[in-house]
């Protein structure tokens, strides 16, 4: 019986991060500052707006450069954490809410 081998990496993992949110300004970039705040430098941040008419668009625009953000219509939050997860690359995938706080 062949046993399989275990490949060990010197190479950081790349962690995907998906921000599900809907009119949640107030909140939102907050979230974006704690993902974008840690000091792992192999994240691929995606931001999915179901389309927020409350000012959401200006601040993802801040953040332009340094997360990814997509927004459409979605059949709800994970709707859209399973849309993003589908957009981004990693080994470990995560997401966190909007409103949620540090």
């Amino acid at each position: 019986m062949d046993i399989p081998s275990l490949r060990v990496s010197r190479e950081p993992v790349r962690v995907a991060i998906v921000t599900p949110s809907y009119n949640q300004a107030p909140y939102l970039a907050e979230a974006i500052e704690s993902v974008l705040g840690q000091d792992y430098p192999h994240v691929d941040y995606l931001v999915m707006d179901g389309g927020s008419t409350d000012g959401s668009l200006e601040i993802l625009r801040r953040y332009e450069g340094r997360l990814r953000y997509v927004r459409a219509r979605d059949g709800g939050q994970a709707d859209a954490v399973r849309h993003g997860f589908e957009q981004t690359q990693g080994e470990i995938f995560a997401f966190l809410n909007s409103d949620d706080r540090r």
